[in-house]
């Protein structure tokens, strides 16, 4: 795509930069939060946001800037909530993958739904509108920041994200999702792999595994020093090209679970961390598989406790996506490293990964951030539909109901939460004297907010509406930038976007290409879970069982001691 094409979605207008200054109006919000509903009712917010203007507008005219008053009435002043996990490039297959688990859809992904994937030659030119496509969706549904794991083949991929998300104005963190280890090795040995071969080659039968000549895997795939080295270097140049906090523009490191990213890589990435101040994020125990692989090739304590011990999981600003599976002593070491758990439950759900014990969590000390996860695992970026989901899962894992999450605290994990999964604690998340503007007006006369009863529990519980019926999500501002205004964002030409995509992917896909059936990565895999075969008609090795609460059937685990 030509450099014309991208600036023709580009308004040329100048956007100028609005504070968000009327400290009574924040307070308004504030107490909306805690649970006074009287400070929406009637205009509240708006009453106190004049109350207050003059006083404001003095102090900031004090300070030399430019003073632009907000008309609050019926409108709800909230801090903006943050993306805390995603994959912009997924944003080309959205809806295209067949219901698979995680280990499977990840072959259909890269196979299938990333156009870097058939064509390694594709322009990076798919990364920036991607970018743009899952910016602008945040944006409009009250998102204000985004951690983006964006897997990259070279600098020009996270160029061109940058670009993108600089030109919508969202606070952009970007995780270059690297590993140094062989794709095979994100798919654990099969217990009893050593015996299905001998039985095979007996019968004269070939399995159709991922092995040699169609036999199962004996052995994972041995790092190659070279992989290790070029990823370090590709993370430090990304650093010292790309990292520009001030201009909105973070970088993360960000390896991208531990069966892809050797513990070599992720303890020399702990000192390009340091030496450059920058955040981490990793997936972390996301399904029964990444158990069963945690179980096996960590004898001594999981992968939890290897992030533990090699320095990743105690820096400042560390975040782990997904965090499903995590054991009670696991629990313990989140808690006490001060790591954020992402809670990604639509796409948990998607996959079926398992409901994550966010209660506990939260009890044990944890801090708890939301994301929507990519664009073919949720299949939008919806930050409402990600906080509602994270809201009405919760009541599956236990019949308590006093332990329900109720909708502000969902909320307080988007907002606050997400803020510390950025290192941001302290810095974002609340409408505060001090805090970065970055902040979400909603319309408390649009349909879905009407009839009045809690706004707060209407914004997180029910479907945001829009257009002829008011937009829910009025306007949006990150840096004190205006970027959403009246439901339309400010810096991108959306019907002109629309148009762009549609040419540049005019055909839709059957989903049946991604269908894993009788492929090797499935027979390995069904052979890894007892799929395959009835259970105890061979030797699966231990098993564990873990709470009924992280998916709905028997959760045994079949593992090997290493010997």
């Amino acid at each position: 795509m030509s450099q014309g094409a991208i600036a023709s979605v580009v308004r040329t207008s100048p956007i100028t930069p609005h504070a968000v200054t009327h400290a009574a109006a924040d307070a308004a919000a504030d107490a909306a939060a805690a649970g006074d509903a009287n400070a929406v009712d009637d205009g509240a917010a708006a009453g106190a946001a004049a109350a207050g203007a003059a006083d404001a507008d003095a102090a900031v005219a004090e300070r030399g800037r430019t003073v632009h008053v907000i008309d609050g009435t019926n409108k709800m002043l909230l801090p903006g909530m943050v993306n805390a996990h995603t994959h912009s490039i997924e944003a080309w297959g959205r809806g295209g993958i067949m219901p698979l688990p995680l280990e499977l859809w990840v072959n259909s992904l890269f196979t299938h739904m990333d156009p870097r994937g058939p064509n390694p030659n594709a322009s990076p030119d798919v990364v920036y509108w991607a970018a743009l496509h899952t910016a602008i969706e945040t944006i409009m549904t009250g998102g204000t920041a985004v951690m983006d794991h964006l897997y990259i083949r070279d600098l020009s991929d996270l160029e061109a994200a940058v670009r993108a998300y600089k030109q919508v104005g969202i606070r952009a963190f970007i995780a270059p999702m690297l590993g140094d280890l062989d794709v095979s090795n994100y798919f654990p040995l099969v217990p009893d792999a050593c015996e299905r071969n001998e039985r095979a080659r007996e019968e004269g039968l070939c399995p159709g595994a991922m092995g040699p000549d169609g036999f199962f895997r004996e052995q994972l795939a041995a790092r190659q020093e070279e992989n290790t080295e070029r990823v370090l270097s590709l993370w430090r140049e990304a650093a010292q090209k790309f990292h520009d906090p001030a201009g909105g523009i973070n970088i993360v490191i960000g390896p991208v679970q531990n069966w892809g990213a050797s513990e070599e890589l992720i303890r020399r990435a702990v000192e390009i961390r340091k030496d450059f101040s920058l955040c981490g994020h990793i997936h972390l125990l996301e399904s029964r598989m990444q158990k069963l692989q945690s179980r096996s090739r960590y004898p001594d304590g999981g992968c939890v406790k290897l992030l533990k011990d090699i320095g990743w999981l105690s820096l400042p600003g560390t975040s782990c996506a997904h965090c499903v599976w995590l054991e009670d002593e696991e629990q313990a070491i989140m808690a006490e490293c001060g790591a954020v758990a992402v809670h990604n439950p639509v796409s948990n759900l998607r996959l079926g990964s398992g409901i994550a014990p966010i209660r506990d969590y939260l009890d044990k000390g944890i801090s708890v951030a939301i994301g929507c996860d990519g664009q073919c695992s949720n299949d939008s970026q919806d930050m409402l539909e990600a906080v509602k989901l994270a809201c009405i899962v919760n009541p599956l894992t236990t019949p308590e109901y006093r332990r329900w999450l109720s909708p502000r605290e969902v909320l307080k994990m988007a907002t606050e939460g997400g803020a510390a999964a950025l290192g941001m604690r302290g810095k974002a998340g609340a409408i505060r004297p001090g805090y970065v503007a970055d902040a979400v007006l909603v319309d408390l006369t649009a349909l879905s907010m009407l009839p009045r009863a809690d706004p707060l529990g209407q914004l997180v519980l029910t479907r945001q509406s829009s257009g002829i019926a008011g937009n829910t999500v009025h306007s949006v501002w990150v840096n004190g930038r205006l970027l959403l205004s009246d439901g339309a964002p400010t810096t991108v030409d959306l019907p002109s976007l629309r148009q762009t995509l549609l040419k540049q992917q005019p055909q839709y896909m059957d989903p049946q290409i991604t269908d894993a059936k009788g492929r090797p990565v499935e027979v390995e895999y069904r052979a890894a879970m007892g799929l395959d075969t009835p259970l105890g008609t061979h030797d699966q090795g231990h098993s564990s069982n873990y709470p009924i609460f992280r998916v709905n059937y028997p959760a045994d685990i079949p593992y090997r001691d290493k010997k």
